[in-house]
């Protein structure tokens, strides 16, 4: 049987646009309000929902997050040309540097592999869409809801330094420093940030 090819749409262009069609997945799921835990890109996506929808969202918890979040040059011309360099910068930058020394605390797995494995699936034009998403987003809004930053001390691309403008803006926001881990918590540190998130979402 010969299948016929799956027509792609463009990739959502901008964090707004993101934040918006958050609320229509809220809507087809039924879902009247929600907690949303995001993870770098996904921490603004959050942010913004939060501020532009305040009432659908509960709480946020921002995994990784940093404001503005800047993208180098050299990055996002080679997510543009789709070069697999863009691979390498994201999955190398994405750890923390004992990474390729045997960090993952699942024991038989390869976070470098694994990253590369995942960013290899994108379609073209996916990987420079988020970047450059994240490079042009600067957040203007308001929080109400209760916050959550959980932070890497060893981020290479979100370093906790970087989250503090957005700290202020939200008054009353938890922190959580997890102090071995780099840009890819859930992978490096994922009994500390579950243990954040269960105890945040447990209020």
């Amino acid at each position: 049987m010969v299948r016929a090819p799956v027509a792609r749409r463009a990739p959502l262009a901008t964090v707004p646009a993101m934040a918006d069609w958050l609320t229509r997945v809220f809507d087809a799921a039924h879902v009247g309000k929600a907690a949303l835990v995001g993870h770098s890109l996904g921490t603004l996506v959050a942010v913004e929902c939060a501020a532009r929808h305040a009432e659908r969202v509960e709480r946020i918890a921002l995994i990784a997050t940093a404001s503005p979040m800047k993208v180098s040059d050299a990055f996002l011309d080679a997510a543009k040309r789709n070069e697999y360099s863009a691979f390498d910068m994201h999955t190398i930058w994405g750890h923390a540097p004992r990474v390729p020394l045997g960090g993952n605390p699942n024991p038989g797995m390869w976070m470098y592999g694994d990253t590369q494995a995942r960013l290899e699936r994108l379609a073209p034009g996916v990987l420079y869409a988020d970047l450059k998403a994240s490079n042009d987003y600067a957040f203007a809004g308001r929080i109400k809801c209760p916050a959550l930053f959980v932070l890497g001390k060893r981020d290479m691309m979100t370093p906790p330094r970087a989250a503090k403008t957005l700290q202020e803006q939200i008054p009353g926001a938890q922190t959580v420093l997890i102090d071995y881990s780099g840009h890819s918590l859930m992978a490096e540190a994922p009994d500390a940030v579950l243990d954040a998130l269960i105890q945040f979402l447990s209020i």
